[in-house]
Order: C-alpha cells, then sequence, then structure tokens
C-alpha cells in the first residue's frame, strides 16, 4: 500500500494519462472518415494536437496525424486539438458538411465525447 504522500504524484501521473487518451482517441475519431465528412481527405489529415497553440496545417490527403501519440500531455497546461483549414469551422459549425449530417460535429461530441473520457479513464486506471 502506498503512503498518502505518493497520491499527488500519483494524481498528476493519472490526470496527465486520462488527458493523453483522451486526445489521442478525439484526433484518431476525428481522423476518421466514419466521423469527419470527407471530400479529398485533407479535412481530417489536418487535426493537430498542441499543447499552447499550434497553427500548423498540411497538404496532405488521407494522411491523419498521430502528434497526440508523441505530444507530452500535462494537465495543468492548455491542450488543444485543432483543425487550422480555413473551412474547417465552416464544416464542423455552419451546416456545410456534403456528405455527413450538418451537425456530425456536435453529434460526435453529444453522442461519444463522455463516452471517449470515459474509456480514457478506465484506460488510465490500469496504467498507474
Amino acid at each position: 500500500m502506498k503512503k498518502i504522500g505518493a497520491a499527488d504524484d500519483d494524481l498528476d501521473k493519472f490526470l496527465d494519462l486520462v488527458l493523453k487518451n483522451t486526445v489521442v482517441t478525439f484526433q484518431k475519431d476525428l481522423s476518421s472518415s466514419k466521423v469527419s465528412p470527407v471530400d479529398d481527405g485533407r479535412l481530417r489529415s489536418n487535426w493537430f494536437a498542441s499543447v499552447g497553440t499550434n497553427d500548423a496545417t498540411t497538404d496532405s490527403l488521407n494522411a491523419p496525424q498521430t502528434d497526440a501519440d508523441q505530444l507530452p500531455l500535462d494537465w495543468r497546461k492548455q491542450n488543444n486539438l485543432v483543425n487550422n483549414l480555413p473551412y474547417a469551422e465552416r464544416l464542423a459549425f455552419g451546416n456545410y458538411a456534403v456528405n455527413k449530417d450538418p451537425n456530425w460535429f456536435r453529434n460526435y461530441f453529444n453522442t461519444n465525447g463522455q463516452k471517449v473520457v470515459d474509456g480514457a479513464v478506465k484506460k488510465s486506471e490500469g496504467m498507474i
């Protein structure tokens, strides 16, 4: 049994793992054609994870990012999952999706958001 003094370190490690597992799953999901609308695949290739701001874009088609796997996430810092394409916000919130329900982004988070976080908590529990 661990001493109560070790709880701070374990809690920090646990929260970092929950955050990392959550961001990795959101990035993977949003990079899939199952979730994101696909015309040429550029939208789903531009979901970047970052600590702080990130203005990256890529011209790659159907090459989803996996940078969340390597990102040193810290629950005490601002962590982002961004898509900086000029039309990404319009597709996510402006009802312009061509081959998806116009509310695909909201629907994904309303339906799956809590499940992703719950799954990240369960996965993280066994890692500390």
